[in-house]
């Protein structure tokens, strides 16, 4: 198995680098569970995950195109994927951020009683 290669990077290492993108991602989202535990009756990190799927999704998915680069660019290793983990999960949610601080800025104000 080990002279199977994809992009001449061996089938053994592609996993090992799969899994630490994985590994990247968890930490960082571990990071924000971090955050939010700072905050006075935050939420908990299930109810968090069941709120923001599409933050989860967006986080996977740049992951993925993140690891793509790298392997086609025969750049990839397990450092470069961890990196490229953590960051991919840190831009969704600055990206995400961005987005709700607009959204809150044009939404009109609600009536006071």
């Amino acid at each position: 198995m080990s002279d199977i290669t994809v992009h001449g990077v061996p089938i053994a290492s592609l996993f090992g680098c799969w899994a630490m993108m994985w590994a990247g991602q968890a930490l960082h989202l571990l990071r924000v569970f971090k955050d939010l535990e700072d905050v006075v009756n935050g939420p908990s990190a299930w109810s968090w995950i069941r709120s923001h799927p599409w933050t989860i999704m967006y986080s996977v998915v740049a992951g993925f195109v993140a690891y793509g680069f790298l392997l086609t660019a025969n750049q990839l290793t397990t450092i470069g994927a961890f990196t490229a983990g953590y960051m991919a999960d840190s831009v969704v949610n600055a990206f995400v951020s961005k987005e709700q601080k607009r959204i809150d800025d044009i939404k009109p104000a609600e009536p006071k009683p």
